[in-house]
């Protein structure tokens, strides 16, 4: 896979296998806000991905693989991986190519 966006750390293909929300309840105004956590394994390893609703992850599909792209997020004041692109992988039997 080439990668799109030159900032990113690496690529990979992954299945999405859970995805899970969250909401935080802001202490001072009592506003909720949601964010979302997903699982995503390439057969050998699973990682653990937060995000919000505008991130690329937010249009996969459960059990689905994708071609992802990753970078590392130190807005916070540590490392967190970040997903800037997701490229479904074709699927060889219903594209006709497949035996």
């Amino acid at each position: 896979m080439k990668m799109k966006n030159v900032e990113s750390m690496f690529t990979g293909r992954f299945t999405v296998v859970a995805r899970m929300e969250h909401e935080i309840v802001n202490s001072a105004s009592g506003e909720v806000s949601k964010y979302y956590e997903f699982a995503l394994s390439n057969g050998y390893k699973v990682l653990s991905i937060t995000c919000g609703k505008n991130n690329p992850l937010m249009e996969t599909k459960l059990g689905t693989s994708y071609d992802m792209e990753f970078t590392a997020d130190f807005s916070k004041g540590y490392a967190k991986l970040k997903v800037t692109y997701v490229e479904r992988v074709s699927d060889p039997v219903a594209s006709g190519s497949g035996k």
